[in-house]
């Protein structure tokens, strides 16, 4: 089942599916990025500060006129259960970076809020 928040992502210890994937909207227009031609990073820590993915490659679906990015987990991002802040920063084609979510000054809206819980078997 599809995470239906934007701002929240489930997952169970060791789980390498589903990938947070998220379409990126223009505050302005309502409307999608178009990020062709851009390149993306992904970034997670603790909610208590500690790094755990820093700066790994995102994935700019097509079209990329959609909007739509995405971070496919690897071996290691998800071994340790607990509470996460996650987020996209976005290099545009023209140079400008975007970060996703941009967020709302409430705590907890400024960020992917993952949560990483353990297997009944672990």
């Amino acid at each position: 089942m599809a995470n239906r928040d934007p701002l929240k992502h489930f997952l169970k210890k060791e789980d390498l599916e589903p990938p947070i994937r998220r379409t990126i909207i223009d505050a302005n227009t309502g409307l999608p990025y178009d990020l062709t031609g851009a390149s993306a990073v992904f970034y997670m820590k603790t909610v208590g500060g500690s790094v755990k993915i820093n700066g790994a490659a995102a994935i700019i679906e097509s079209p990329a006129s959609s909007g739509i990015i995405r971070y496919d987990w690897t071996t290691g991002d998800t071994d340790t259960s607990g509470e996460y802040y996650a987020e996209f920063v976005i290099a545009l084609a023209s140079g400008k970076e975007i970060t996703f979510p941009a967020g709302e000054f409430e705590p907890g809206k400024s960020y992917i809020n993952v949560l990483i819980t353990n297997r009944a078997s672990n």
